[in-house]
Order: C-alpha cells, then structure tokens, then sequence
C-alpha cells in the first residue's frame, strides 16, 4: 500500500513540478494567504460592521442579515480579489490556469455525488446535536421570511465559491509547481484553523475534507467539483437545522 501510494505521489509531482520555477510566486502565494486571511478575521467582525454601518446586529432582523452579508462581502473580497490582483502584479497566471474551469468534469460528477451522498447522511444524524443545532444556521431571525432567507443562502454560497477558489485553486494550482503533491497539505493548516471556532467533529473533517478536495482538484485541474461538494454540504446543513427545529 506504502509503495503504490509512493508511486502515485511521484507521478503527481512529476505532472506538477515546474524545474524552472522560481521562489516567487510561492512567496508570493503565502504572504498573500496570510494577508487575505488576516484582513477575513479582522474586518469581517461584528465591531467593524457596527463602526462602518452604525447598526447593531441584535437590534433587528434587517441588522442581523446586513451583518451577515458584510461577512460574506468581506470574505469574498479577501477569498477572491486578494489572490487576483496578486496574480496580476507578479504574473502569476490566469483564473483558469488555477483550476477555475468546468472542463473534464462532465465524467467526475458521479464520483463527487458518491462522497456527498453519505457525507449527507453523517450530516443528518449530526443535525440532532446541542453542538450542531448552536451554530447552524448562522441566520437566525425572530421572524424567519422566505426571501431573506434566500438572501442570505445565496450570500453563503458566494463565499463558498470565494473559498474554494482560494484555498483549492490559488494555495493548491500556484505552489504546486514548487511543491508538487505537498501544496495540497501546505494548503490543508490553515484550512483546518478557520474552523477553530466550529464543532471539534468539524475541524476534523475539514483536515480531511480539505485534503481530499485539495487532491481532487489537483488532479482535475478544476475547483468546480470541489464548489459543488461544498455548496451541497453547506446549504444541507442548513436546512436539516432548520427542519429539525420546525422551521
């Protein structure tokens, strides 16, 4: 098992390995992870809603929501815009040349419902939890409406989207051609502590999920596979909370 494992890791890095490749763009790459997920953490917060808008998020439904929508803004600005222009200024490729591509995933969809499907499964017998019903949905208000609710699900999804192509497309397809098959787990650490503050069952699947989407995409050269694996766990997530709580 060791040997075929070693085997397959060799033929990944003989694919991904660039010999010419330079120190740059890893450079690059990290400090720009390190400033977008710094600049996620910190303007992201309830403090910096509360300076920039003025509204305090547990005054109102409509606050609660707009807080949430900043999050995922923020987010997506530091997921997506962070990586682009860095790619811009240093040459470092285009969106496609980092997996942003539905090419050649006609034929691996079935292999991705085969993960989700169970995954839903773990998911659903999860949803009866204390500790999965305090933290999921994010949106909670007094007065739950279809279309903020909506809103908000579409918000969620973006910053999904945003994620994957972050974390699965420029910490995975950039450092690859330094790294080889090693860029996946350089991308999995700081995958693994954004879920800190989530259920421990959470953090430890995301060291797992984050790898195996992390090879997946390698492999595929395609974060698409990856952003329907995830909006599909994430929207199911929510919505198995709110029918375990009546809503």
């Amino acid at each position: 098992m060791r040997a075929r494992a070693d085997a397959w890791l060799d033929r990944v890095d003989a694919e991904s390995i660039d010999p010419k490749e330079g120190r740059t763009p890893t450079i690059v790459v990290l400090l720009t992870a390190a400033a977008a997920l710094t600049f996620i953490k910190y303007a992201a917060t309830a403090d910096v809603f509360r300076r920039v808008t003025g509204l305090e998020v547990a005054t109102s439904d409509d606050a609660q929501l707009a807080a949430l929508l900043w999050w995922a803004g923020v987010s997506i600005v530091g997921y997506v815009a962070f990586p682009l222009v860095a790619m811009k200024a240093f040459g470092l490729g285009r969106p496609r040349d980092i997996g942003v591509t539905w090419r050649g995933m006609a034929g691996r969809l079935p292999a991705y419902l085969a993960v989700l499907v169970p995954t839903m499964v773990v998911i659903a017998l999860a949803a009866r939890t204390p500790a999965f019903q305090a933290v999921y949905p994010f949106y909670r208000p007094f007065e739950l409406t279809a279309g903020k609710l909506l809103l908000y699900e579409a918000a969620y999804g973006a910053q999904f989207v945003a994620l994957e192509f972050f974390f699965r497309g420029f910490l995975v397809h950039i450092p690859k051609r330094r790294f080889g098959a090693l860029a996946v787990l350089v991308m999995m650490v700081p995958y693994c502590m954004i879920h800190f503050r989530k259920p421990l069952p959470e953090t430890i699947g995301a060291i797992f999920g984050g790898t195996v989407l992390g090879f997946a995409s390698l492999r595929s050269g395609s974060i698409a596979g990856g952003i329907l694996l995830h909006l599909g766990v994430a929207w199911g997530m929510d919505l198995l909370s709110l029918w375990m709580r009546g809503g």
